[in-house]
C-alpha cells in the first residue's frame, strides 16, 4: 500500500488543521484561576486578583479563603510579581490612569459580618495605601474616571438591603449618591456619564445610563431578560454586557449604539465575579470564562472583537 500522500490531499489535510487551530485559539487563554482583573493604561500589565485557601486551622477544621493580587508584564518574556498577599479578599480593581496606582475594594477575611472598603494602593509601595471609603457599608467594584479625577463604586447597606452608586473626588474624598437600587458601575469613555445595572420589578436587570451632570437616566438595554455589567468600548461606539439566558448560563454580548444591534458571541459562558472588559486597543474583549461548573476561580481570555460581526446581527430584544 502506497502511503505517500499526493498533493490536493497534502494540501486539504493542511487546510483542515489551520481551520481548526484557527477556531480552537478564538479564545486567547491569558491566566488561569482568576476571580478580578483589569489592564494598565499602556496595556503592557495586567493586574489580576487571584484565590486561594489555607489549610484548616482550629478546631472548626475550616478553610479560610484568601486572595493575592499580582501585577503580570505581558510579552516574550512574561513575568508574575507578588503586589499584595495579606490575608484579604479582592474582587473589584481598576488601574490610574497614566499612574502606578491601582484601586482596589479590600474585604476581610474570614468575617462574614465585615464590611468591604476601597483603597488606593501604590504598585512600588513608595506610599502607604490609602482608604477612600470608611462608611458601614460594602463599598465595591470600584471604577476610575477617565481622567483619574474620580472614582465610581457601589455601596451595599445592611440596613436598606440595597446597593447603591455613588462617585466620590480622589482629592477631597467627598462622596455624591449617584443613584439608588444600582450596581456595577462603569464610567462612559466621555467622564460625563455612567453606565450600571438596575433592578426592574418587572424585567429583572437592566442596563442604563446615568449623566453625573443632570442625573438624567436612560435604558441602554432593557428587555424581558436579565442583563447586567455593562462597558463601553474605547470609542464608545460599542457596549459589551453579559446576559442571563434560560438555561441559567451567562453569555457575552456586544450592542451596537448607533444600530441598537446585539451581537452573542457563541459557545461562550462567562463567570459571574468580574465584568467584561474591553483592551485599550478596543479589539479585544477581556473576561472571566467558566473554567468547571461550581468552581470559585475561573480563566482570563480574550475574544477577538470586529465590527463586521454586526453584518448579520439582529436589533435589540424587546
Amino acid at each position: 500500500m502506497n502511503h505517500k500522500l499526493t498533493t490536493h490531499k497534502y494540501i486539504f489535510l493542511l487546510i483542515s488543521c489551520l481551520i481548526t487551530c484557527s477556531n480552537k485559539s478564538r479564545e486567547n487563554l491569558i491566566i488561569s484561576d482568576v476571580v478580578a482583573f483589569t489592564w494598565s493604561p499602556d496595556s503592557d500589565k495586567v493586574a489580576y486578583v487571584r484565590h486561594y485557601t489555607s489549610e484548616p486551622i482550629g478546631s472548626n477544621g475550616k478553610k479560610t479563603l484568601h486572595t493575592r493580587l499580582y501585577i503580570r508584564t505581558l510579552g516574550k518574556f512574561e513575568k508574575d510579581i507578588l503586589v499584595l498577599g495579606k490575608d484579604t479578599c479582592l474582587y473589584g480593581i481598576d488601574w490610574f490612569p497614566d499612574s502606578d496606582i491601582i484601586i482596589i475594594d479590600s474585604r476581610i477575611s474570614g468575617h462574614d459580618d465585615g464590611y468591604s472598603h476601597i483603597w488606593m494602593y501604590p504598585i512600588d509601595r513608595c506610599k502607604p495605601p490609602r482608604q477612600l471609603t470608611k462608611d458601614d457599608c460594602h463599598t465595591s467594584y470600584p471604577a476610575i474616571s477617565p481622567d483619574g479625577e474620580y472614582i465610581t463604586f457601589e455601596s451595599y447597606s445592611n440596613k436598606k438591603q440595597q446597593s447603591d452608586i455613588y462617585v466620590m473626588s480622589i482629592h477631597n474624598d467627598s462622596i455624591i449618591s449617584m443613584t439608588t437600587n444600582g450596581a456595577s458601575p462603569q464610567w462612559h469613555p466621555d467622564g460625563k456619564h455612567i453606565v450600571f445595572t438596575a433592578l426592574n420589578e418587572s424585567t429583572y436587570f437592566d442596563i442604563l445610563s446615568l449623566d453625573i451632570i443632570t442625573g438624567e437616566v436612560d435604558p441602554i438595554v432593557k428587555t424581558k431578560d436579565r442583563e447586567y455589567w455593562g462597558s463601553y468600548s474605547p470609542d464608545a461606539q460599542y457596549l459589551s454586557f453579559v446576559r442571563v439566558e434560560e438555561n441559567k448560563t451567562l453569555s457575552l454580548n456586544v450592542l451596537e449604539v448607533q444600530s441598537n444591534k446585539q451581537y452573542q458571541f457563541p459557545d461562550v459562558e462567562v463567570f459571574p465575579f468580574a465584568p467584561p472588559t474591553w483592551h485599550p486597543d478596543g479589539n479585544r474583549i477581556l473576561f472571566l470564562k467558566m473554567a468547571k461548573e461550581n468552581d470559585i476561580n475561573a480563566q482570563l481570555v480574550s475574544v477577538p472583537f470586529n465590527k463586521s460581526i454586526f453584518e448579520d446581527a439582529v436589533n435589540s430584544r424587546k
